[in-house]
């Protein structure tokens, strides 16, 4: 009985003994841990500082490239960065908060030694406009909103309406370009029901698109335009939604008209 109750207090104290070297180990990686990274920033620190004396400070700038993006905001977020040795910029995040603008759509950032950091952007360009709303927004091929800065500047540019609009209507764009008397013609667009597009042409001719086979329409239609000058004539809209016919209606018309697509 006497020989249980010893062993068992042994035990006690043996794991009494394990939680408290535990808790000092635990303690002693902290301080360890601190008492390193803390000097190793000073190490650091006192580095940046002797080579920024020595030649390597930031005393150049130089950014290309931009034209809507303001330069002056470049420099005051680059300014931000504090930092007066060149080796110690982190390039690559520079480079990523640089690409968060709006208007930029990639940014190359490099050292110059001893004192220059060079960047260069490549902007977003334009391609339509967005009418969201009241509102309307300058989109690029990618989708990407930039804003309504620059709105009356690119006043010219085609118009989409529709919720989703902006990320495929680079698609749209593309496919009229391969027809230039549709494209010099094109105004406006409509994304409708996430799933089709009725465009609107300068003769205020709304052509009704097909879901998921634009190019085949638009190039029966430029078809058309060509042999048939069937835009110059007075219609109200042109619906290519089904297929093997055409269906047209007249301005002050209220009939239709229904003209068999070619087999050939």
């Amino acid at each position: 009985m006497a020989k249980h109750r010893k062993r068992k207090k042994q035990n006690f104290l043996t794991k009494r003994f394990l939680k408290w070297l535990g808790v000092l180990t635990g303690l002693s990686a902290i301080v360890v841990f601190w008492a390193y990274f803390g000097l190793y920033g000073k190490i650091c620190s006192e580095l940046s500082t002797f080579l920024a004396d020595f030649g390597f400070a930031i005393e150049n700038v130089i950014i290309e490239g931009c034209e809507k993006v303001d330069v002056n905001i470049v420099h005051r977020h680059l300014a931000a960065v504090n930092n007066p040795c060149i080796f110690s910029l982190d390039i690559e995040g520079i480079r990523k908060d640089l690409e968060a603008f709006p208007w930029i759509r990639s940014a190359i950032v490099q050292r110059k030694l001893p004192s220059t950091l060079y960047i260069r952007v490549a902007e977003r360009l334009p391609i339509a406009l967005w009418q969201n709303q009241h509102d309307l927004q300058l989109i690029d091929a990618e989708g990407a909103l930039l804003g309504t800065e620059f709105v009356e500047q690119f006043a010219h540019l085609p118009m989409v309406v529709g919720e989703g609009a902006p990320q495929i209507a680079a698609s749209l764009v593309s496919i009229l370009e391969q027809f230039p008397q549709l494209h010099q013609r094109f105004i406006s667009a409509t994304w409708i029901g996430n799933r089709r597009w009725d465009i609107f042409l300068s003769e205020k001719i709304c052509v009704r698109l097909p879901e998921g086979n634009e190019e085949g329409a638009l190039r029966f239609l430029d078809t058309l335009q060509k042999n048939e000058g069937i835009l110059g004539r007075p219609l109200q809209y042109i619906d290519l939604r089904f297929p093997g016919k055409i269906i047209v209606r007249m301005k002050g018309v209220p009939n239709y008209g229904k003209i068999p697509l070619p087999t050939s």
